[in-house]
């Protein structure tokens, strides 16, 4: 008998496998691989196999950059290796102009 803990990973991981690579496909993995929180802590984009992740504040980008190593790892898990080559990771402040 399998535990469910290494049932579920690998049932994902196998059906992932079976879907040509897309930015929804990686979109979808970032969101599992990242989990709930920092999922939603920044704003990603696939391209070239860069995973362009924005982070939303200079905190969550310093939790995202400490957490890098295992969000790489969880992602070749899921997608395979090759499909992000890297994961950038940034801040850019939002610019406000005011006009008088």
């Amino acid at each position: 008998m399998e535990r469910i803990d290494d049932t579920a990973p690998r049932a994902l991981r196998m059906a992932l496998a079976q879907q040509p690579d897309s930015a929804g496909k990686v979109l979808f993995a970032w969101t599992m691989a990242a989990g709930p929180a920092l999922s939603r802590s920044a704003s990603v984009r696939w391209a070239d196999g860069v995973l362009h992740v924005e982070a939303k504040t200079r905190t969550w980008r310093d939790e995202l950059l400490h957490a890098r190593p295992v969000l790489m790892s969880r992602l070749t898990g899921l997608l395979g290796p090759g499909t992000v080559k890297s994961l950038q990771i940034s801040f850019v402040a939002d610019i406000t102009t005011t006009h008088r």
